[in-house]
């Protein structure tokens, strides 16, 4: 199973390839749905305002949009791949949240 990591780096990839390949395409929006929770075709299909089950045909790679749809769409799969990644506390080398000390009356 590829990692958030390995899927965000694989992204970055496909946007520097001057003429990346169409499989690739579908292969990263089929990852996308394994790594990015709550990721759904018909959530892409929305935000492109077209029919879910262009997005269907897209993962399945029998067609392929427009490069320019394909650069919207991997970066905003970049996006919520950035947006997904668990953030640090500062100030705590546990993980948890620090405790406030009562205030005094």
């Amino acid at each position: 199973m590829t990692t958030l990591q390995n899927f965000e780096a694989s992204c970055v990839a496909w946007l520097g390839n001057k003429e990346p390949p169409d499989a690739q395409f579908a292969e990263l929006l089929t990852t996308a749905f394994e790594v990015l929770v709550g990721t759904r075709q018909r959530d892409i299909a929305a935000q492109l305002k077209m029919n879910e089950s262009t997005v269907s045909r897209w993962v399945k790679g029998s067609t392929c949009p427009h490069p320019l749809i394909q650069n919207k769409v991997i970066r905003d799969l970049l996006r919520r791949t950035r947006s997904a990644r668990p953030q640090s506390v500062s100030g705590s080398a546990s993980g948890s949240f620090p405790i406030p000390m009562a205030a005094k009356s």
